[in-house]
C-alpha cells in the first residue's frame, strides 16, 4: 500500500529558490493510493504574493475524515485551515 496525490492535483510551484530563477513543486497533499481519489477535495495551491516572505506558497485542501466506531455510527468531519490575515 503506497501514497498518492489525488488525480485532479495541480501542477504548480510550490517552492520558489531565492535567486529567482530556480522554482519547483515540492509540497504535496497525499492520501493512501487505494484512496486516492476520496477524502481530500478542493485543493488549490496559491500564486506566489509579494506579502509572502516564504520561499513556499500556501498550499490548501479539504479533508473530509470519516470517524466511526464498530457500531454503524459514523460522523463526518470538515476542518478547514486557512492563510492567517
Amino acid at each position: 500500500m503506497g501514497i498518492a496525490t489525488p488525480n485532479n492535483y495541480s501542477e504548480m510551484p510550490t517552492f520558489y529558490h531565492q535567486n529567482n530563477k530556480s522554482k519547483s513543486q515540492i509540497d504535496y497533499l497525499l492520501n493512501v493510493e487505494s484512496q486516492a481519489n476520496e477524502g481530500i477535495d478542493s485543493i488549490r495551491i496559491m500564486e506566489q504574493q509579494s506579502i509572502n516572505t516564504s520561499d513556499h506558497v500556501l498550499t490548501t485542501g479539504v479533508i473530509n475524515i470519516i470517524q466511526g466506531t464498530k457500531t454503524t455510527n459514523k460522523r463526518q468531519s470538515t476542518n478547514q485551515y486557512c492563510k492567517p490575515k
